[in-house]
């Protein structure tokens, strides 16, 4: 019964620790709280993994401040699996002045959700007698894939969708659905 005792304590003293948007102070006693923070969502539903897919891409930010915030990009599967997943600090790529404006976050976070899909075909040739890798993948940019294998996937016209993932990035990945599984595609950068 002790044991209860001090469980049911510690589970209200941690409640009446946890911040709350209602008011700026708790019970009338002049304790100031925290501010929430800069948790924030978006989201964009897609069709990626078939034509008449309900799959969603989510958008997130996570921190103290909005200034200080990590921000997630994730692709959810028709029914909630995760496909693809990834994270940075806001300021990789935001433009806007005021980092720590939650208006800006929010807008920023709609813009990042909202990306479209074509098909593998889309993505930059790569010619197997090609000297240089494609101008458009950029001087940093490149696949993980070796030529013919890349080529092939562009040949399949696999379900595509780029995004940006630091402020000069962008990733493109495509969905192989016989495996069941996102990769990416090529990455173009600097």
């Amino acid at each position: 019964m002790r044991g209860m005792r001090i469980v049911v304590a510690a589970a209200l003293l941690l409640a009446a620790c946890q911040p709350t948007s209602e008011s700026p102070t708790r019970g009338g006693h002049g304790i100031a709280l925290r501010p929430i923070g800069c948790e924030r969502s978006a989201s964009h539903d897609v069709s990626f993994t078939s034509p008449n897919a309900e799959d969603v891409i989510e958008t997130r930010s996570f921190g103290p401040r909005c200034d200080m915030a990590v921000i997630v990009w994730t692709l959810r599967a028709d029914g909630g699996r995760v496909l693809w997943t990834h994270s940075l600090p806001y300021e990789a790529l935001a433009t806007a002045q005021d980092l720590t404006s939650v208006p800006a976050m929010d807008a920023f976070l709609q813009r990042w959700a909202q990306v479209s899909v074509d098909d593998t075909a889309a993505s930059p040739a790569w010619p197997a007698d090609a000297e240089l890798l494609p101008a458009e993948w950029g001087p940093l940019g490149g696949s993980m894939f070796p030529q013919p294998t890349y080529e092939t996937i562009r040949d399949q016209r696999l379900p595509r969708l780029c995004m940006r993932m630091g402020e000069r990035e962008t990733t493109c990945l495509f969905y192989d659905p016989r495996a069941e599984a996102v990769d990416v595609h090529f990455r173009s950068a600097g």
